[in-house]
């Protein structure tokens, strides 16, 4: 019976759970607070409107966000003739949540409006080691969100429709 290819395997997952470990302990030990300091240094000498906030309800899975933060969207739902129900908005969030694995997952949750349509779904930037997360990363994530709620808001149908694919994935001469 040969078992080196397994071993090998063993070997290898017990170096990934040993990293697993050690991006958890590079969490608490300073990381996060790495994280909290760099966003808040980026809202005070941007000046963005945005709060740094922590969510540690859950230990091992703890998240930092920077939240644009809520306010009426200038749309109201008409409740009678004279009362008017504002339509709240959510600015949008960039999060830094830990994963099970240690890792940090950087994704954003879009802007959206109650009730007008559904949110659109979370998009992730990247996953990254401890190890890889810089101010300079933190700021260029930032930069990234910031243009993603920029295309949000700046919605228009300017940009043609891309081709589908369908038949012999020729764009009609109406697309052109």
């Amino acid at each position: 019976m040969n078992l080196s290819n397994l071993k090998k395997k063993i070997k290898d997952l017990d170096g990934v759970l040993k990293n697993s470990k050690n991006y958890r302990k590079a969490w608490d030990s300073g990381l996060k607070d790495f994280i909290v300091n760099t966003l808040e240094m980026i809202v005070k000498k941007a000046k963005l409107k945005a709060d740094v906030n922590h969510a540690d309800h859950i230990q091992g899975l703890e998240a930092v966000s920077l939240a644009l933060g809520f306010a009426e969207s200038g749309i109201y739902e008409k409740m009678t003739n004279k009362v008017k129900k504002p339509l709240i908005r959510m600015n949008g969030i960039l999060i830094f949540q830990q994963l099970f694995n240690g890792k940090i997952s950087v994704f954003i949750n879009y802007p959206y409006i109650e009730g007008v349509g559904d949110p659109k779904n979370p998009e992730m930037f990247e996953i990254v080691r401890p190890h890889e997360l810089t101010e300079e990363k933190i700021v260029e994530y930032v930069e990234g969100f910031i243009e993603k709620v920029i295309d949000w808001e700046d919605y228009d149908d300017d940009i043609p429709p891309k081709a589908t694919g369908i038949g012999f994935n020729h764009q009609s001469a109406s697309l052109k």
